[in-house]
C-alpha cells in the first residue's frame, strides 16, 4: 500500500503546480480573502485547493481499500506520470518553470555549485555521429517555418504549436542527436591535475565503454553519468585514441581499446579562463590584451574572474560569453561590479502587472571601488542567455563595453526555487528583468554592435579579431 511518506510526496509535487498558479494568476493570488489557504507564505485558492484534497481522497482511498497492492516501483511510476503532467502544461506557458527528476535535481545542484565527483574532463557526441541529424533537424525546422512562419527551435513552446506527428518526428530527432553513436564520447582537454589528466587521459580520445557497458545507445547523460560516480571510487574507461596515436606493435589494430582505471575525486568546475592576447595598434606598436572566457557563471566563478583580471594586469580587455547559458546571478551582479560606477542601476524585476519585485544597483557608496575602469568587448552569440545576457546588457547600457557577435538568445526571466520534501526541486518562473535602458530582453535577445560570426572551418577566431579591431580601433564601434 501507499506509505505516507509516498503520499505526502505525490502531494507535495501536486502541491507545486497550485503554487504555480497561485503565483501566475494575479486574480488567484487576490483569492486569500475570500477563501482558500496560505501555505509556506502563498495563497493557494479555492480552486487548486479543491484540486487537492480531490488527491488527497484518492490517494487515501487507494491507500487503504484497494484490493491490490501496489510495488513501489509502481508508485514510483504514478509520482514520475504526475511529474512530467505538471512539466507538460506548464511548458506550454514558460520553459523555465520546471519540476525536477532527483537526477535533474542532482545534477542542477552540481552545477550551480561548481563542484562535481568525477574525472575532470568534458565529453561530447562525436560530430560524426551528430552529423546527420543536425542535417535532419535543419531540414524540419525548414519544413515548420514554411508552415507556420518563424518560429525558434531552441524555445521549448516550438513543440506546442506541432502536429501530433510533427511532435514524434521532432523529438525522435532530438533523442538522436542526444544519444550515443558508434565512435562513442569525445574527449575535451582534461583539466590540469584533474584524475583524467593524471590517468593519461588526453583530447580527441573516444570513450567507447565505462566499467565493461558499451556506450553506444546511451542517451548522452547517462553515459556521462556512469564516468561521475563518489570520490575514491574507480571508473574503467574501455578507450580507443585517434588512429595515428596507435602503438601497432602493442595493440592488435585500428578499432581495439585500451582499459584505463580513473580514480573518481571532487572536481571544482571551473568557469572562467584567461589569456593574453597581444596586438599590433595603429602606429605600429605592439599591445597586450586581457581575454577572460566564462563558461558560466557557477559558484565561485567571480573570485576566479577577479583572479584572472589581477592576473592579466591590462587596460584593454574582451569578455567572452559565447555559448554561456547563464547560471547563478549574484555572481554576474558581483563581476559586474568591477566595472561599473556605485549606484546605478544593473536590472530591475518586474511581475507581469509592471509592479517591481526587486531593483538591483551596484555597489553603493561615496567612492568608485571599481578595480577595472578600461576599455572592454564583450563577445556574445545566440547561445549567450540569462546571465551572459545580464552582463552584455549592463555592460552595453552604461556604456562600458560594445558587443561583438551575434543576436543573444533572450532569456530575460528570473526563476525561483523551491526544495520539495523528496529533495527535488521546483524551479518557478516569478518575474521578468529589465536592463538600465528599461529594455525587457525576454523573446527578444540583445543584438550586438558589431555583427560577427566565427567560421569554425577557418583558422582563428573572426569574433576574436573583430573584438581586438574594435578594441585597439581599427574597426569602429557605435
Amino acid at each position: 500500500m501507499f506509505s505516507w511518506s509516498f503520499l505526502k510526496r505525490v502531494c507535495w509535487i501536486i502541491l507545486a503546480f497550485a503554487i504555480s498558479f497561485a503565483a501566475l494568476h494575479k486574480k488567484e493570488i487576490a483569492a486569500q480573502e475570500k477563501g482558500g489557504i496560505v501555505l509556506e507564505g502563498l495563497v493557494i485558492s479555492d480552486e487548486s485547493l479543491a484540486f487537492l484534497r480531490s488527491f488527497y481522497q484518492i490517494l487515501g482511498a487507494t491507500e487503504n481499500t484497494f484490493y491490490y497492492e501496489l510495488t513501489s516501483e509502481q508508485k514510483e511510476r504514478i509520482f514520475e506520470g504526475i511529474r512530467e503532467a505538471i512539466n507538460k502544461e506548464l511548458s506550454a506557458q514558460d520553459c523555465n518553470t520546471i519540476v525536477f527528476s532527483k537526477k535533474e535535481t542532482a545534477r542542477f545542484r552540481a552545477e550551480m555549485d561548481g563542484t562535481i565527483a568525477g574525472i575532470g574532463v568534458l565529453s561530447q557526441i562525436h560530430p560524426d555521429d551528430a552529423r546527420p541529424h543536425e542535417r535532419r533537424l535543419e531540414k524540419f525546422v525548414a519544413r515548420m517555418h514554411a508552415k507556420y512562419g518563424a518560429i525558434d527551435a531552441k524555445n521549448c513552446t516550438f513543440a506546442q504549436r506541432l502536429s501530433p506527428v510533427e511532435k514524434e518526428e521532432y523529438e525522435g530527432i532530438i533523442t538522436a542527436l542526444t544519444t550515443i553513436g558508434s565512435h562513442g564520447l569525445l574527449l575535451a582537454e582534461p583539466r590540469l591535475g584533474s584524475p583524467a589528466e593524471k590517468a593519461g587521459l588526453k583530447k580527441g580520445w573516444l570513450v567507447k565503454t565505462v566499467d565493461g557497458k558499451l556506450l553506444e545507445g546511451m542517451r548522452l547523460e547517462d553515459g556521462t553519468a556512469l564516468i561521475k560516480g563518489a570520490p575514491e571510487t574507480r571508473a574503467v574507461l574501455g578507450v580507443a585514441p585517434p588512429e595515428d596515436e596507435l602503438d601497432r606493435q602493442s595493440r592488435a589494430g585500428k578499432g581495439n581499446l585500451t582499459e584505463i582505471t580513473v580514480t573518481r575525486a571532487p572536481v571544482q568546475s571551473v568557469s572562467v579562463w584567461s589569456a593574453l592576447i597581444t596586438a599590433k595598434k595603429k602606429d605600429g606598436r605592439r599591445e597586450k590584451i586581457g581575454y577572460v572566457r566564462i563558461t558560466q557563471f557557477s559558484k565561485g566563478s567571480d573570485e576566479q574572474f577577479g583572479a584572472h583580471l589581477k592576473r592579466l594586469a591590462v587596460k584593454k580587455l574582451v569578455i567572452d560569453v559565447r555559448d554561456n547559458g547563464g547560471g547563478v546571478r549574484v555572481e554576474v551582479l558581483k563581476i559586474l561590479d568591477r566595472f561599473v560606477p556605485p549606484n546605478l542601476a544593473l536590472i530591475t524585476a518586474k511581475k507581469e502587472d509592471g509592479s517591481v519585485v526587486e531593483k538591483l544597483s551596484s555597489v553603493t557608496g561615496l567612492f568608485d571601488n571599481r578595480t577595472f575602469a578600461g576599455k572592454i568587448v564583450v563577445l556574445v552569440n545566440e547561445n549567450s542567455a540569462s546571465a551572459s545576457e545580464i552582463l552584455a546588457g549592463v555592460l552595453r547600457d552604461h556604456k562600458r563595453a560594445t558587443l561583438v557577435g551575434e543576436k543573444t538568445l533572450g532569456k530575460g526571466s528570473i526563476q525561483q526555487t523551491w526544495t520539495l520534501p523528496d529533495e527535488t526541486l521546483f524551479k518557478l518562473t516569478v518575474a521578468h528583468y529589465a536592463l538600465p535602458s528599461g529594455e525587457f530582453i525576454e523573446g527578444k535577445g540583445i543584438e550586438p554592435d558589431v555583427k560577427v560570426v566565427d567560421d569554425p572551418n577557418t583558422p582563428g577566431d573572426e569574433a576574436i579579431s573583430a573584438a581586438v579591431d574594435v578594441l585597439l580601433g581599427w574597426k569602429s564601434s557605435p
